[in-house]
């Protein structure tokens, strides 16, 4: 067996029930930070995404360790190709840093990223049914076969 990886999910997915009925098993995590990046809602959707900013800037998500291949696989095909998925570096409440994936807007993409913070809260009360409804449709299409990627309004 492969070694599992380490994720850092900072957005819809640092939502435990989201990310588990992704995963289709109950995903915890632990808490993490990351420096140096923010976090802004994508143009015309209720998602986030990451990008470069001030090494004062923080975000923090949740780091889940325990992530296997075929995961991961499925989380490469959920972010789909707008993002990119690149290793960072995540300071765990510890105070230890591990190093983690997770998906940034690259460059190329940052037209598509707003000036505004993604509003977790939001999110929280308005979207988490409906977007848990599309989570679960998405991982049956994706497990039958179907490796379309997900674009949740």
């Amino acid at each position: 067996m492969s070694k599992p990886n380490t994720v850092f999910v900072y957005g819809t997915l640092s939502f435990p029930e989201i990310l588990s009925a992704l995963l289709g098993r109950e995903a915890v995590g632990e808490r993490g930070v990351l420096s140096g990046y923010k976090r802004v809602r994508v143009k015309d959707k209720v998602y986030p995404g990451l990008i470069e900013a001030s090494s004062v800037n923080k975000v923090e998500g949740r780091v889940h360790s325990d992530i296997s291949k075929e995961e991961l696989e499925l989380l490469d095909t959920f972010e789909d190709s707008f993002y990119k998925r690149v290793s960072l570096p995540i300071v765990l409440a510890s105070s230890d840093t591990v190093e983690a994936a997770t998906y940034i807007i690259p460059k190329e993409n940052l037209e598509f990223a707003s000036d505004e913070v993604w509003d977790r809260d939001n999110f929280s009360e308005k979207y988490i049914p409906e977007y848990l409804v599309m989570v679960k449709r998405y991982r049956a299409e994706f497990m039958s076969g179907h490796r379309g990627s997900q674009d949740f309004s």
